[in-house]
Parts: C-alpha cells; sequence; structure tokens
C-alpha cells in the first residue's frame, strides 16, 4: 500500500460505520484506537500521522488530558473533534478542549482525503504566522 497519510481515531462503537469508506481508500492508513491511553500510544508510535480524529461520544476519552498530551507529542499534527451534530455547543467544546478544528459525521470517502490535506497545511500555515485556528460561534 503506498499510504499517502495516515489518520489515527478514536470513536465511539457507533461512530465507526462513519468511517468505514475512508478505512477503505488505497492511500489511507486508519488507526482506530479502543481507549485513551491507546490513542496516546498511537500518536507516539505513528507521529508522521496527517491527523487525529476524536469522536465527541467517545466515552473512554478525557478530552482535556488526551488533547494535551497528543498536542505535546507532535505540536504540527492537527487533532480535529467529529461530532454528529455540528452545534454551538460542539464549537465551544471543541475550542475550550483546544482542538484544532470540528468536522461533521459521516466523514465522505471522496472529499475526506482533500479534507485532510486542507486542514494539515491551513494549520501548519497558522503555526508558521502564529496565528490561531479560528473557530467561529
Amino acid at each position: 500500500m503506498n499510504t499517502i497519510f495516515t489518520i489515527i481515531a478514536a470513536v465511539n462503537h457507533d461512530s465507526k460505520d462513519s468511517l468505514t469508506d475512508i478505512k477503505e481508500l488505497p492511500d489511507v492508513m486508519l488507526l482506530i484506537a479502543g481507549t485513551g491511553d491507546e490513542l496516546v500510544s498511537l500518536g507516539e508510535k505513528f507521529p508522521e500521522a496527517a491527523v487525529v480524529l476524536i469522536s465527541l461520544d467517545a466515552e473512554f476519552i478525557d478530552h482535556d488530558n488526551v488533547v494535551s498530551i497528543l498536542k505535546a507529542q507532535n505540536p504540527e499534527r492537527p487533532v480535529i473533534l467529529l461530532v454528529k451534530y455540528l452545534t454551538v455547543n460542539s464549537l465551544k467544546f471543541a475550542r475550550n478542549k483546544n482542538y484544532n478544528d470540528v468536522i461533521h459525521l459521516p466523514l465522505q470517502s471522496g472529499n475526506f482525503p482533500a479534507l485532510v490535506r486542507y486542514n494539515h497545511s491551513a494549520w501548519k500555515a497558522d503555526q508558521k504566522n502564529k496565528k490561531e485556528t479560528p473557530i467561529s460561534i
């Protein structure tokens, strides 16, 4: 497999189906964590991962702690919150927990690779210019 980018994800059982299309893309390696500790371990083992996706409904995740650890492991890697419903509360949650962005589930395979590349390059550009990634509320 000629992997263009690696994606690390932590999702609730109900949300796994929304990642099925992504898992089958030939240029993506999707790694799904079953616990917060496993997510942190995957982040450490795969520092080259393009992005980390964390579902809002993943009950096993301590969002404050896990996001901080993941960002310390690789400050250039965006950590993105996955939500079933994009609301003001989910945007506030993402901002308060220091996520880089929010993406609405389900993810579609046709536009996901471009979205990940955009988020990753946009975030890196923001860091280079020392700007915060905006989340509008």
